[in-house]
């Protein structure tokens, strides 16, 4: 940039402020720069309003603006001293903003009313795109009579006057609504010659069928021909039965999703036969019709992975984000290391088929209790569980208040090397809990199993409930090894004065 009516003295100030609120040691070469990476390197606009500044900046006030726009950075960064980084931030830059601002009123006001129009501009420009993005995925191959037609075209045209009215009806300007309004009426074209191509073509047939013990799919593409990944093959075979001419192709259902992204066929676009299984069940590569004693019992043999029940989408109903997917997923029961997750519309029937043979286990624990969650929510009867499970802990918790100082000696004594004393008094004191990498938390539990019953029933009602108690040590501190220690402590008091006995485990952060 030319050093045009700025003296030397002013083009080093503009320099130095660029430097500052760069962090730099050595500022940018002031005549090396075009004017907007001049404004750039201030950090005190945006890109887009240094490219709207530029544009509205006359000639003549360029360098009393950027002489003005420097002293009030420099003056920040001498204000923030080591701390100039944030200079970068939301209020700081607004400060100097509305300095400015009142410096050069008329430039802001027009440089302002640019960015309004062109922000009001994108946007109607966006909820338009994004309008026109949901029409399309309701225009589908599955459109079947004249009357459907009819009726989805006449909701289109409505939703475009709606867009045209607003267009109309804002502040922009004319060239602006103008380029709005075509816009609209090309987007409303192609609804309309979406809507067309779609009621030609066939919908893609799908239905999910018991194969053995297994499921695959019948297929019928509004194509004749299809294709299939290198080394697929074998999951793609002509249907042979008295269905043939209907389903042409049977696809193996482990590749189900690949081969109908592979061929193009959108989730819209599928129709799923009523005949189709209502649901089935997966674990790994494994499926099967129901959850039969075989496959319950690979279930268990694999050691209780993931397990998902899967159902048809007869109805064409839409997922969580809004996809017409052809069937559904469900995540029925998780086994970690240190915990069983149980999906809450687990029902009676397919706990007791999981159950079978093995009521004595832990997961088989897990799943009627579930079961009896969802009846407890039914009867209202959670209410007087909180307050069981909540009296429960309380009682433990005072015990732990009233022998503190007993649990802090016992610590103490485990850590004599540790201890930082603030006076003569016993408890007095702190400890160095820096004992590395062992930041975490301490989960307390009880061995009542009656009581660890009724509070996993409550986790199951109250999401916000944990499945371990709510009792609190009277040292706080996120070291693991300190924690265990104080837990040991706590317990044996506990044990002594209520014949309770505790147990924890420790999770790192």
């Amino acid at each position: 940039m030319k050093r045009k009516d700025m003296f030397m003295n002013e083009v080093i100030l503009v320099e130095e402020a660029m430097g500052k609120a760069c962090g730099l040691s050595i500022p940018p070469r002031f005549e090396a720069l075009e004017l907007d990476a001049v404004l750039e390197y201030l950090r005190v606009f945006r890109k887009q309003k240094i490219s709207v500044l530029v544009k509205h900046l006359k000639e003549e006030e360029t360098g009393t603006f950027l002489i003005e726009t420097a002293k009030l950075v420099l003056a920040i960064c001498k204000d923030l001293g080591e701390k100039t980084y944030q200079l970068s931030w939301n209020d700081t830059q607004d400060k100097v903003a509305t300095d400015l601002s009142n410096s050069f009123p008329e430039l802001f006001q027009a440089v302002n009313a640019e960015i309004e129009e062109a922000d009001a501009y994108e946007e109607i420009r966006y909820n338009m795109n994004k309008s026109h993005t949901r029409q399309l995925k309701g225009i589908t191959a599955l459109l079947s009579t004249p009357q459907e037609v009819v009726e989805i075209k006449r909701e289109i045209g409505r939703k475009s006057r709606e867009m045209q009215y607003l267009i109309d009806n804002s502040k922009l300007s004319m060239e602006n609504k103008e380029k709005l309004n075509k816009y609209r009426k090309t987007k409303y074209e192609e609804s309309l010659l979406r809507i067309n191509i779609k009621f030609e073509e066939e919908p893609v047939k799908v239905l999910y069928y018991r194969s053995g013990t297994s499921v695959s799919v019948k297929v019928k593409l509004s194509k004749t021909g299809y294709s299939y990944r290198e080394g697929r093959g074998k999951e793609v075979r002509r249907n042979k039965g008295t269905d043939k001419a209907e389903y042409p192709l049977i696809i193996s259902f482990s590749y189900f999703e690949d081969f109908l992204s592979g061929n193009g066929v959108a989730n819209e676009d599928i129709l799923v036969d009523k005949q189709s299984l209502d649901t089935f069940y997966q674990f790994g590569t494994k499926l099967s019709a129901n959850l039969t004693p075989k496959f319950v019992e690979d279930w268990y043999n694999y050691d209780c992975p993931d397990l998902y029940r899967l159902s048809s989408n007869k109805e064409q109903g839409l997922s969580w984000i809004g996809e017409p997917l052809p069937h559904f997923c469900t995540k029925l029961v998780e086994v970690s290391w240190s915990s069983t997750y149980v999906n809450e519309g687990v029902s009676e029937e397919e706990v007791n088929k999981l159950i079978k043979g093995r009521e004595h286990t832990g997961i088989a624990t897990e799943l009627t209790t579930m079961l009896k969650s969802k009846a407890m929510r039914l009867t209202g009867e959670a209410d007087a569980l909180e307050q069981e499970i909540n009296e429960y802990d309380e009682k433990i918790q005072k015990v732990i208040q009233e022998n503190s100082s007993t649990i802090l000696e016992g610590v103490a004594k485990a850590f004599p090397e540790r201890m930082i004393h603030f006076s003569n008094q016993p408890a007095d004191f702190k400890i160095n809990d820096d004992f590395g990498l062992d930041c975490g938390y301490i989960n307390i539990r009880s061995k009542d199993d009656v009581y660890t019953e009724k509070r996993k029933m409550l986790s199951n009602v109250f999401s916000d409930v944990a499945d371990w108690m709510s009792i609190s040590l009277p040292l706080y501190s996120q070291s693991t090894t300190l924690n265990k220690v104080q837990f040991d402590v706590a317990a044996q008091v506990v044990r002594n004065e209520l014949g309770i006995e505790l147990f924890a485990h420790t999770v790192m952060d």
